[in-house]
């Protein structure tokens, strides 16, 4: 027997579309954006360097400081704890390399989460064990919170 209140969460939840986006990023003055990859062995997804414009454009904002990004992947139907878990196997043998990375003046390095569901509602779920993972590497956590397209 089906019961209408479970019929309307399903409706609800197969109208909300939701989207969830992890990136590495690394960003400060002295920050070598040209070496990262290197250490980690990661390709960036994109790097901007102090004082250039976002793109190249002359018409875009100039960078503030020197930045690395790392897009974790392009599906973004997979939820904040897979995604993050799948980086943290990543990085967790390259710890000694994101140490180095962090220990340089002025770096900062985090996780950027980005999300949004097209009825402007919705959170996550982080465990604590991932909490604690994503501590002993060094990395920030950062949420930002996108408004429905519509």
């Amino acid at each position: 027997m089906k019961h209408r209140y479970s019929d309307s969460l399903m409706q609800s939840s197969a109208q909300n579309e939701k989207w969830f986006q992890v990136s590495l990023r690394f960003q400060g003055d002295a920050l070598p954006v040209d070496e990262v990859g290197g250490r980690l062995n990661i390709e960036p997804s994109a790097i901007g360097r102090l004082g250039e414009h976002i793109n190249g454009n002359p018409k875009y904002a100039i960078y503030p400081t020197n930045l690395w990004v790392w897009a974790m992947t392009h599906d973004s139907t997979i939820s904040f704890e897979e995604q993050i878990g799948a980086l943290l196997e990543l990085l967790e043998p390259k710890k000694q390399a994101l140490t180095e990375i962090l220990s340089l003046p002025h770096v900062e390095g985090e996780i950027f989460l980005g999300f949004s569901s097209s009825n402007g509602q919705g959170g996550t779920y982080l465990s604590s064990s991932l909490l604690s993972r994503v501590g002993a590497l060094g990395l920030a956590l950062n949420l930002d919170l996108y408004p429905p397209s519509n």
